[in-house]
């Protein structure tokens, strides 16, 4: 079996050509691109009823248990998941961290902070909620 070779790099003239993207071209396509996907993951981990998917849900706003065993049951048995917007306040003095907020994933636009103030898009962040059965905790610990 021969080595594959890697792919060709972009044309010099691409667009996508590294020396063509400027640092403000990249600043704004990373921008676009966090409106429209979550950009980071958080996976939560730890043993059964330590609350893990009540922290979800509290910064989602969505429910994570969808399975009807595990809405029977109240736990999750399978991966969980759900995204949220990190909105940051755009006055400097709102003290932190009341000038953060996460909303919905569809939230489009601007919206408005406690204090009145526009709010900025600072992440948009996927979390898995993981089942915290002892079984797999056991596979997880770091020694």
């Amino acid at each position: 079996m021969e080595p594959s070779t890697p792919p060709a790099p972009p044309a010099a003239s691409s667009p996508w050509a590294p020396s063509s993207l400027r640092d403000q071209d990249a600043a704004e396509f990373r921008r676009q691109l966090s409106e429209l996907q979550p950009t980071l993951t958080i996976g939560a981990l730890g043993h059964v009823s330590h609350g893990k998917s009540t922290l979800v849900g509290r910064l989602t706003n969505v429910k994570t248990t969808r399975h009807s065993k595990e809405q029977a049951r109240n736990m999750t048995i399978k991966l969980g998941y759900a995204n949220a917007k990190i909105y940051r306040c755009d006055d400097g003095e709102c003290p932190k961290p009341a000038c953060y907020t996460s909303m919905a994933s569809n939230t489009k636009g601007r919206p408005r902070c406690h204090c009145g103030s526009t709010m900025t898009l600072a992440r948009h962040v996927s979390f898995v909620d993981c089942p915290g059965h002892e079984m797999l905790m056991c596979t997880l610990s770091l020694e």
